[in-house]
């Protein structure tokens, strides 16, 4: 829907969710009862549907902001290096929470499949002021569905129209009704079980 940037750019795009340390794990199987499983594969990166969607825009040329949280701890510190490696430290708006996010990430061999996992992180309260002034940027917005924003978050004005906003619904929870009512697009992807 977003295409390379050209003469019709949507300007500033805003990507609003986790920032995690994922674990990948390939499997002959997805795990679907207790017991041993074996990986084949592991790898771990730094993940994220939000923080892919920003890098991914990023390369194609746009001008990208990514409003994530991140703890002090070891994953923060992994995920915080790797981000830098992608996105300058102005498309970056982070609010210090308790705790990163981090994800198990099981992938069926023969049919990529997926089965995520998430098994740890925690959002602050509220968000930080540049987080809010980077919102208020935005020509477009993409909005995991992750983070309980609880009505913090309010449609920005962009001049004199609102910006378009795209919900992914991979993580539906009590307050995603409040976006799902006023997104202009919303996704969900068949890759992720569960």
């Amino acid at each position: 829907m977003i295409e390379r940037c050209g003469v019709n750019s949507p300007g500033t795009v805003v990507a609003i969710g986790m920032a995690s340390y994922d674990t990948y794990l390939q499997m002959e199987s997805l795990p679907v009862d207790e017991g041993k499983h074996f990986a084949r594969m592991l790898g771990c990166y730094c993940g994220g549907m939000a923080t892919n969607v920003a890098i991914n825009l990023r390369t194609l040329g746009h001008h990208v902001i990514l409003v994530h949280s991140l703890g002090p701890d070891l994953n923060g510190m992994y995920i915080e290096g790797r981000l830098c490696s992608y996105l300058s430290k102005d498309q970056l708006a982070s609010s210090r929470s308790s705790r990163s996010f981090a994800s198990l990430i099981f992938v069926e061999r023969s049919t990529s499949k997926r089965l995520a996992i998430l098994t740890d992180g925690e959002y602050p309260d509220r968000l930080s002021p540049s987080q809010l002034s980077a919102i208020s940027q935005a020509d477009f917005i993409y909005y995991d569905g992750s983070w309980p924003l609880d009505g913090r978050l309010r449609r920005a004005h962009g001049g004199t129209r609102d910006q378009e906003v795209m919900v992914n619904l991979e993580f539906p929870h009590e307050h995603l009704s409040q976006w799902y009512e006023w997104a202009d697009y919303g996704v969900h992807s068949l890759s992720y079980l569960g």
